[in-house]
């Protein structure tokens, strides 16, 4: 079934029913249909085809949600945008999608001028609450005008590219995981099975809908459940408690840095929390001080789940099967191995590679084979995460393979931290790393060598990557050395950094 129809139904069976809450605004499922088809068929009439790329760049609100829908229903690629990104970050996810249109926000497009005429392909923006600055470029919201003998929307197939969502992996580049609807779709066929009795009627988004923990697991499965979601712009722990109380919110998710923010509100056990069915956490390990005190405070328990953009893996049963600090089950429909270095099978109880093999799982990179040919081989997803399996048939999660970062819920990748850093005259070498973080999980910490008779500082240097990296990709320490150390291979000893970073924390 094409993601759009999960609308079209909500439009035809319970058109008044809320499907949007938003600040001081409703907006119904039959309003949901008519903007979205306005949209799409304002889209087409510009010019676009079935399968071109269009990037959203948004804050959670109603201009993603009429984004996505939209380009379902037109047969175009939706490409989320991180908006954390900075110009250069942005530049090369459009240029790397082929984005021929851009979506978004006024002041979240600001960042993209300066590098916008290194966006070829990039033919027109339409920027939302802002007026254009460029020639060519329109309001958003002449989008959601009635189309004058627009063209028909098109029959939109089931194994067609929806989304391509770009992720950091182990080089410097994020790939773009594409998903096609029969895929999402599944997704949400296998949450719905797996929640069943806890089945939720108003799920908040508070992530980004950009990730794919908030764009299936929330946006997507709510509509297929005909739910109501109710969106915040930006994560404020005040506002969600108000939000849960108003509006008797059921269910959502969050990451384990925001579930400590939530509890640090001085006067959280005065909302009324009763509502909630569904509490959920992902993105990294919920420490388990965290979990005790929320559900002394708000009498729910915590559920973990674990997966990446590629696929969802694991979650912990939603009953009294629900074991604290394990990252859980298979997802119905997800299969699990666990393997060493050599592909083999590790016994019960060893730790090994998690493998997922999915009808939900990735089609693979955008516009690069290499890649997901290496990350799918034989059919299965290599995760990169390490775990093992207890008794019970409960997985628990070891540590990563690979070196990259997970600071708040979010993948950094070395590499590119690293070249940023030399991007600097002074800078000889550079080796990032993650230390362990009682509140972001690992903090970014960045070693550095200097070219002969150079001269910087830890100041110059984080001076240095503003406006290179995204903020949550900017190290926290930065430390100069006289020289790196060098493993037997001639590579950076990243383990050495490692101890020293943790040593220092």
């Amino acid at each position: 079934m094409p993601l759009q129809d999960a609308i079209l139904r909500g439009s035809r069976d319970y058109p008044s029913r809320p499907a949007l809450l938003f600040e001081d605004r409703t907006w119904s499922y039959e309003d949901l249909n008519a903007i979205t088809d306005r949209i799409a068929t304002n889209l087409l009439a510009a010019g676009l085809q079935p399968g071109d790329r269009v990037g959203l760049l948004f804050a959670n609100g109603p201009g993603i949600v009429f984004s996505y829908y939209a380009c379902f229903k037109a047969g175009l690629i939706a490409v989320p945008l991180n908006i954390r990104m900075k110009g250069p970050e942005l530049a090369y996810v459009l240029n790397h999608s082929g984005c021929r249109m851009l979506l978004g926000q006024a002041d979240l497009y600001r960042a993209l001028e300066p590098v916008r005429a290194d966006i070829p392909a990039l033919e027109r923006c339409y920027i939302e609450e802002g007026e254009p600055t460029i020639l060519g470029d329109q309001p958003f919201e002449a989008l959601q005008q009635e189309a004058q003998n627009g063209p028909e929307l098109p029959a939109v197939g089931d194994d067609e590219i929806a989304v391509i969502i770009y992720t950091s992996g182990t080089t410097a580049r994020p790939k773009g995981v594409m998903h096609p609807h029969e895929v999402l779709h599944g997704f949400c066929e296998s949450n719905v099975a797996h929640i069943r009795e806890k089945i939720v009627v108003i799920n908040a988004a508070v992530p980004s809908l950009a990730h794919i923990g908030s764009l299936g697991g929330i946006m997507l499965t709510t509509y297929h459940a005909g739910g109501t979601m109710l969106v915040f712009s930006q994560f404020d722990p005040k506002a969600l408690l108000e939000g849960i109380q108003k509006h008797r919110v059921t269910g959502f998710w969050l990451l384990p840095v925001m579930y400590a923010a939530l509890l640090q509100v001085p006067d959280i056990a005065s909302y009324d929390l009763s509502s909630l069915r569904l509490c959920l956490s992902a993105g990294d390990s919920l420490p388990t001080p965290i979990r005790e005190r929320f559900r002394a405070l708000c009498g729910r328990e915590i559920v973990e789940f674990c997966g990446m953009t590629e696929i969802p893996y694991c979650c912990n049963p939603l009953d009294e099967g629900n074991r604290p600090g394990s990252i859980g089950k298979p997802v119905p429909g997800v299969r699990i191995r666990l393997v060493d270095d050599q592909g083999a099978e590790v016994p019960r109880g060893e730790v090994g590679e998690i493998l997922a093999q999915s009808k939900i799982m990735m089609r693979g990179y955008w516009r690069d084979p290499e890649a997901t040919a290496q990350t799918m081989q034989g059919g299965w997803i290599h995760t990169g995460d390490l775990a093992w399996e207890d008794a019970d048939g409960y997985y628990w999660f070891a540590g990563r393979k690979k070196d990259i970062i997970l600071r708040g819920g979010s993948n950094i990748a070395p590499a590119e931290v690293e070249e940023a850093l030399c991007t600097h005259p002074a800078v000889f070498a550079a080796g990032v790393v993650g230390a362990p973080d009682p509140i972001w999980g690992q903090a970014v910490w960045a070693f550095v060598a200097l070219r002969p008779n150079a001269h910087t500082d830890e100041a110059e240097l984080k001076e240095h990557l503003q406006g290179r990296l995204a903020d949550y990709k900017l190290p926290e320490t930065i430390r100069i050395l006289p020289a790196l150390p060098i493993g037997l291979t001639g590579k950076i000893h990243r383990q050495t950094l490692r101890e020293w970073a943790a040593q220092a924390k």
